[in-house]
């Protein structure tokens, strides 16, 4: 089951991009996030900042089981200055498999806190899945978990850095064995965004993989 923990990660992705200004320079307001992994879904997710609030629209493809998910919805951006901070939002997505001609719908709440204290950054995604009919299943979730450390030999408003550190994902369906990984993870900031290498090596219930990140602003 790999529907609730894909659903925010543009919003992860917004965070990420944000923090990477200049405490002086707002952020652009469109943000773009796409995530794939070997055995984690293709999705790609636009977000629109207006302020202290935005809504975010997108969709979920897994190759391997042919799970779809297609969603969206709005929240508040609770931020300060420094882009230290969290956002609450709620999305409303439905959701389908190939193989069947029904699916199922579901409403979702998350908080996705960003920090950064020096060259350290901590970021995180935690939230829940509520089914809006008998079929679906409920979920809670952190996914992910992440810690980098910015390279030294790059100023904080560089247009290319390297970070390193890890992250961490754990979620629990209805029904089924908590699944959690962890790993190594590198990000080359870019003009703009960002990309994302992480190695997952599973903990229990998750297949090890290497995932790519991709995040745009604009």
């Amino acid at each position: 089951m790999r529907r609730a923990g894909i659903l925010c990660a543009l919003i992860v992705g917004a965070s990420a991009i944000a923090r990477a200004q200049e405490p002086s320079t707002a952020p652009p307001p469109w943000y773009l996030y796409a995530r794939t992994g070997v055995h984690s879904p293709l999705y790609a997710y636009l977000s629109r900042s207006f302020g202290h609030w935005g809504v975010i629209a997108g969709g979920i493809y897994d190759r391997e089981s042919g799970y779809r998910e297609f969603g969206g919805g709005a929240g508040l951006n609770l931020y300060a200055p420094n882009g230290n901070g969290t956002g609450l939002y709620a999305i409303a997505a439905g959701s389908s498999f190939e193989s069947a001609g029904s699916g199922a719908w579901y409403a979702e709440a998350f908080t996705f806190p960003t920090f950064t204290v020096g060259r350290l950054n901590l970021t995180g995604f935690i939230g829940g899945y509520l089914p809006l009919d008998s079929v679906g299943l409920w979920q809670v979730y952190a996914d992910p978990i992440t810690a980098l450390y910015r390279l030294p030999g790059r100023r904080p408003a560089a247009r290319y850095a390297l970070s390193v550190g890890a992250s961490y994902t754990v979620y629990k369906t209805q029904g089924f064995t908590a699944r959690q990984g962890a790993g190594p993870s590198v990000q080359l900031s870019i003009p703009g965004g960002s990309i994302t290498l992480d190695g997952m090596l599973g903990i229990r219930a998750y297949k090890d993989e290497v995932r790519v990140t991709v995040q745009r602003a604009f």
